[in-house]
């Protein structure tokens, strides 16, 4: 991508199926091995421990002193480097809500991880203190550069690393055999032409985060969304089309921010209400809750539910809190979020939350007995009841999304076109982009202070594109919903539509 400094170029023509590049990976730099480490800590965590072992340790000792001269050390493209005022133009985006929790550089790992290295005087020795600006140089490395590894986790790969990304034509990709990481060429490459690598089938959000730029073709603009967001909107639905009206103990923020990130929660989901910002309220269709004691248990709660006071609550929260720890039970429901993009407006794991939670007794009860317990919108035949009620939350969810914005789609765009009318060239990272005429009092270029031209570029590219796809999901559920009332107009007993997204 422009900007990213270091490329490989061909010096001759070369063949598809040249072998470009063999690594063994005795030479790539792998995780630190650490027997006590903090249980939050992972592998690319263990692998930001041992750069700063080889850099700043063993500093010109250290055999991999070579590489890690080529390393940047700095990234002002990637949102870690941001001012604050660029931060906050990153608000309402994807990238803001990850950046803020489980990302390797998020605060409290940071602080975790230097607090823990002041007790590890055997590695790092007490006159070199590793900072929080240490591990967010180690972690920006370790973001943009390293490769996943099916032998190690993940590992620094020299050479392979100064390949630069492209998603639409690329030269090569990493075969991961192990102990051997090989790239061998897909395509013909020119003399003098840059050969390009696939860094994998991301969106920008991922793209922007950890790399730091951001890709312009349509498929790769995406939208994150987390659990919460789904089961929020969901709820909220279910209680304003719900027959009995319920009231509910006030929402538990440990519960809410367990979902979003993917904490072991099924203790507490049995005793307490789901905390993502909406009280637990549901409509009869979600009143009762399964439990693997099958029918004795229905029957149970079909009586607590007639002894109950006026206002339903303990069978209404007892039957969400059981179908979020089921959810959650069959891995729909943890630290994993979902990517809505062009090529996949509706991802299966997401419909399915919203459909599970919204299913009636007889119907939760079938769902249990799957064996796979991700609904496939494409394959099977889900009930239309089900399916308005998927198309309603989701029109839900893409308001509640679209409303973290401070600003609008065509005021984006509008701010995109005076940037673009600014810079008479290609900005390049620290230069001052040109005045467009001198003495014209319009000649400065029209940039917020504190906010730098490309990252400026990259936000407002992001944020772009993530409205759009909100859009595009907005019209299809509007279509959908269109559909549904056509159909109405049929004679019972015709045949029953095939209503699927992202086909």
């Amino acid at each position: 991508p422009p900007g990213q400094g270091i490329g490989a170029r061909a010096k001759e023509p070369l063949a598809v199926g040249e072998a470009i590049l063999k690594i063994p990976l005795a030479c790539c730099l792998t995780p630190l091995p650490v027997l006590d480490a903090p249980e939050f800590m992972d592998e690319q965590q263990k692998l930001m421990l041992r750069l700063l072992y080889e850099d700043r340790v063993l500093g010109t000792k250290s055999d991999w002193r070579p590489y890690l001269d080529t390393l940047p050390r700095e990234f002002p493209t990637v949102p870690l480097w941001f001012t604050p005022e660029e931060l906050t133009l990153l608000e309402g985006t994807s990238v803001d809500a990850l950046l803020a929790g489980r990302h390797i550089a998020n605060r409290q790992d940071l602080d975790g991880i230097a607090a823990w290295c002041k007790t590890q005087p055997n590695v790092f020795p007490t006159d070199i203190c590793i900072g929080i600006e240490d591990l967010r140089w180690a972690a920006s490395v370790v973001a943009s550069r390293a490769f996943d590894s099916s032998a190690v986790g993940v590992a620094l790969v020299p050479f392979a690393d100064a390949l630069n990304h492209s998603s639409a034509s690329p030269h090569t990709r990493m075969d991961d055999r192990g102990q051997m990481l090989t790239f061998h060429l897909e395509r013909t490459v020119s003399e003098g032409e840059e050969i390009l690598n696939c860094y994998g089938h991301h969106g920008n959000t991922q793209w922007l985060l950890n790399g730091g730029f951001v890709d312009r073709s349509n498929p790769f603009e995406d939208v994150v969304v987390t659990p919460a967001d789904v089961v929020s909107c969901t709820l909220a639905h279910l209680r304003e089309n719900r027959e009995l009206q319920v009231r509910c103990p006030a929402p538990s923020d440990e519960l809410g921010s367990s979902i979003a990130d993917g904490r072991d929660n099924r203790e507490h989901v049995q005793d307490r209400t789901p905390g993502v910002e909406e009280r637990a309220v549901c409509e009869r269709n979600v009143c009762e809750a399964q439990d693997d004691d099958g029918q004795e248990h229905q029957e149970e709660a079909e009586e607590e539910e007639e002894e109950e006071d006026d206002d339903g609550s303990t069978a209404l929260n007892g039957a969400v809190c059981a179908r979020l720890s089921f959810l959650q039970e069959v891995g729909l429901l943890g630290d994993r979020t979902f990517s809505i993009s062009s090529v996949d407006l509706l991802p299966d794991g997401l419909a399915t939350i919203v459909l599970v939670l919204s299913m009636g007794r007889r119907e939760f009860a079938g769902y249990r007995s799957r064996s796979d317990h991700v609904i496939d919108l494409a394959s099977e035949d889900v009930d239309e009841n089900l399916l308005q009620c998927l198309y309603t939350v989701l029109l839900r969810l893409v308001t509640a999304l679209e409303q973290k914005y401070k600003t609008s789609l065509e005021e984006d765009l509008q701010l995109l076109a005076r940037l673009h009318e600014y810079l008479e060239e290609p900005v390049v990272m620290g230069t001052t982009p040109k005045r467009r005429r001198d003495g014209d009092e319009l000649a400065t270029p029209f940039l917020p202070p504190g906010v730098r031209p490309e990252n400026l570029h990259n936000i407002l590219l992001l944020r772009v594109g993530q409205k759009r796809v909100l859009q595009e999901l907005r019209r299809h559920c509007e279509e959908c919903f269109l559909s549904g009332d056509e159909d109405e107009g049929e004679e019972e007993g015709g045949e029953a539509r095939d209503v699927t997204i992202g086909d």
